[in-house]
């Protein structure tokens, strides 16, 4: 994971070719990704007006949380129960526009309360762990969440050509290299993938289906080119500016990162201690049973043993009978055995 770098590694990151790349990989990122904020505003408020005018029930009461739902299948089959009955109804269409059956969707993202009036806290849903009191809109939500949306909301696939480039989706694309700057540990970018990432996030914002016309995309476009060809005066005070920015924003990715890693490791912990507790339970069961089986066997054995006893009495009560005729007879003078026989 990156880390802030001292001033002393400033100043000598700057000298770093590969440094320039790593930032104006970032800058290029970031304009991107502010092409994209209006785009995927504009499909969630469609999404939600469709919604608005599908289910015309007032505002949840509750309100519902994400506490409330219940999950019917590891593959996100969800239930909620809402008292009245608003938020029930709208979560089947929002899992229904979810790319595949496989797609996570995080609920504890978003505020139910809001969905009613508030169409970002739908597009919240779609994104990883981490974009929730600090994502109020698209504005307020980084690269991560941004391409994790076009990604995880269907109708993006429908409203823009995402089968080029050896037929991976361009927003994985955009997540790939998002990901790839935040992981970096030493804040570097070859020259060959700096060109290789502006590309990329060219051809994104040259979509014929969509951005090819838009004027903000044309200029993106245009920024994007001239960032990767014009060399940077480090001491230039825009240019520090820009950094600053840029660093702003990384931190900000970090720290989100940081926030979904530890959210992971909590629900994972969580999911541990409850395997242990059910296996805990199980092995008392087990025990349990033993334990009775064993109580069995013993009250088996017992009863066994007893009857052997009773036996064992019975035939010495008639070998002590025996005994005595035997004695009576010899003492007449008769041999026992053949008086028996």
């Amino acid at each position: 994971m990156a880390t802030a770098p001292t001033a002393g590694q400033v100043v000598g990151d700057l000298n770093d070719p590969e440094y320039i790349n790593w930032y104006k990989t970032n800058r290029a990122l970031n304009i991107t990704i502010d092409v994209l904020r209006p785009v995927c505003l504009t499909e969630i408020q469609t999404f939600h007006n469709s919604l608005l005018r599908k289910h015309t029930n007032a505002s949840c009461g509750k309100p519902c949380t994400h506490n409330d739902i219940v999950a019917r299948s590891k593959w996100g089959s969800w239930s909620l129960s809402c008292p009245n009955k608003v938020c029930s109804e709208w979560l089947p269409d929002i899992v229904k526009a979810r790319t595949s059956k496989s797609t996570r969707l995080n609920w504890q993202n978003s505020d139910f309360s809001q969905w009613q009036t508030q169409p970002w806290q739908l597009a919240k849903v779609y994104m990883d762990h981490g974009q929730d009191t600090a994502c109020i809109n698209s504005a307020d939500t980084d690269a991560a969440g941004i391409a994790q949306l076009l990604i995880n909301f269907k109708q993006f696939k429908s409203i823009m050509d995402t089968t080029k480039v050896d037929a991976v989706s361009f927003f994985l694309l955009v997540r790939r290299i998002r990901n790839d700057l935040m992981h970096s540990d030493n804040m570097k970018v070859k020259a060959t993938d700096l060109t290789t990432y502006v590309q990329r996030m060219v051809d994104l914002l040259e979509d014929p289906t969509t951005l090819l016309q838009d004027p903000a995309a044309k200029r993106a476009v245009a920024e994007i080119k001239l960032i990767e060809t014009t060399p940077v005066e480090v001491n230039d005070t825009s240019f520090l500016a820009q950094e600053r920015t840029v660093w702003k924003t990384h931190l900000a990715s970090l720290s989100a990162d940081n926030k979904e890693r530890i959210l992971k490791l909590v629900t994972s912990n969580c999911e541990l201690n409850k395997r242990l507790q059910n296996l805990e339970g199980e092995v008392k069961q087990q025990v349990k049973d033993v334990e009775e089986r064993l109580n069995e066997k013993t009250d088996e054995v017992k009863q066994q043993v007893k009857d052997v006893e009773e036996r064992l009495n019975v035939k010495t009560d008639k070998m002590k009978g025996r005994f005595i005729i035997a004695l009576m007879f010899s003492r007449c003078g008769f041999h026992y055995y053949t008086f028996v026989n």
